[in-house]
């Protein structure tokens, strides 16, 4: 696959751990069912060995999360659990994942990985116009990533075996419905294959 870069959203330990910040939304616990992390390191090693830039976009606040000036709705349940404070454990990417050297790290604060960070700009340096898309969750920060993804231009590709939702039926109408509507839907295997 040619022009493409690996987007790997919200490997964090907040989400992945069973002790992290995150641990009541259970997305551990299916991620941990559905080999999420796993497939996730078999792409990361595809893409590497393809001279395929990997970015990772953490999610994360300063402590007393000022960023945020009226929280409400997903955000502000990030919030009342205290997760993804810059700087602790629960914020930084799990072990599995963990940047590598020639690796991009983009801070972000939204749900949308092209809110208010410098991801657009470092795509269109590196000559990117695919986009492989994993991470969390499926149905909020994937779907909104990949969305502006499509309307900036860049094509998406969603491994729908390295990305999670809070439930089957949330999981299966991002991926029946939403996907095939503005990207390319993949499995970790089918896409190394394409690398």
């Amino acid at each position: 696959m040619e022009k493409a870069a690996l987007l790997l959203i919200e490997f964090q330990n907040d989400f992945l751990k069973e002790e992290g910040a995150m641990k009541g939304t259970g997305i551990w616990k299916r991620a941990r069912e559905h080999k999420v992390v796993e497939n996730t390191v078999k792409v990361a090693e595809a893409a590497r060995k393809a001279n395929i830039p990997i970015i990772h976009l953490p999610i994360s606040f300063r402590e007393g999360y000022p960023e945020i000036s009226k929280p409400f709705g997903l955000i502000k349940g990030v919030i009342d659990a205290g997760a993804f404070k810059k700087g602790t454990a629960g914020a930084e990417i799990i072990d599995e994942l963990k940047p590598k050297e020639g690796d991009f790290v983009v801070d972000k604060r939204r749900l949308c990985a092209f809110c208010d960070t410098e991801l657009e700009s470092l795509l269109r340096n590196l000559g990117v116009e695919n986009l492989i898309i994993a991470g969390f969750i499926t149905n909020w920060c994937v779907e909104q990533t990949a969305r502006e993804a499509y309307d900036r231009g860049f094509k998406p590709f969603l491994l729908t075996d390295c990305m999670e939702a809070l439930s089957d039926e949330e999981q299966k109408f991002a991926v029946e419905k939403i996907f095939p509507a503005i990207g390319e839907v993949r499995t970790s295997e089918e896409i190394i294959k394409e690398m």
